[in-house]
């Protein structure tokens, strides 16, 4: 004889609680802040002179393999000293921050980011129209426009600090940045809601 199935609530067995142990120590910013420049040189050897892409596939093979040698160094001066190892937060601390710096500085963030300021300006023509089709709905404050600046992107044969070049890159530049550190912060804001494991009823 069949029955309906009766609902039945699934729990989380209670875990023993355990002391809180933050990673936002000294000792993970400083090695973080340390291997940032080291990472950001890496990615633009690999992705911009050897076109191999790293940051294309996740996990970041390059994170994971600086986060392994952390590890192990970590482990070795763990045994000299307590104090002198890296907790799990911490190296979850130094996996993150390196995560984002390397997102960041990929190719399909800032190589994109930098030319779509001047994309418009220096590709329009005559027969695509596109001064008149919306140059006017860019805004000024979002995007370079002068130039000279522009070709001087596209072109080379001169530096960057040039006092013109500065004031037509750093407000669109500024800007871009701004938006670039509210979309990180609404990122780690969604990654920090509270989602349950598994629903607390199941029919």
């Amino acid at each position: 004889m069949l029955t309906e199935p009766q609902n039945t609530r699934f729990t989380l067995a209670e875990n023993t609680p355990v002391p809180f142990q933050s990673g936002l120590t000294l000792k993970s910013f400083v090695i973080a802040f340390l291997l940032i420049p080291i990472t950001v040189a890496w990615i633009i050897q690999l992705e911009v002179v050897r076109h191999t892409f790293p940051t294309l596939v996740h996990p970041l093979s390059h994170v994971i393999f600086t986060l392994f040698w952390l590890v192990l160094i970590g482990w070795i001066f763990g045994k000299i000293s307590p104090k002198l190892g890296l907790s799990q937060q911490e190296l979850l601390t130094i996996y993150f921050m390196l995560c984002i710096v390397s997102t960041l500085c990929s190719y399909d963030c800032m190589e994109i980011f930098v030319p779509i300021m001047a994309h418009a300006f220096r590709f329009a023509s005559p027969e695509n129209e596109w001064r008149q089709l919306f140059w006017r709905q860019l805004p000024e404050w979002l995007t370079v426009h002068d130039e000279k600046a522009v070709t001087a992107l596209y072109e080379g044969g001169t530096s960057l600090y040039v006092e013109r070049y500065i004031k037509a890159w750093l407000g669109p530049a500024v800007a871009w940045m701004a938006f670039i550190f509210a979309w990180m912060v609404v990122m780690l804001c969604i990654n920090a809601l509270k989602i349950p494991l598994c629903p607390s009823r199941v029919v």
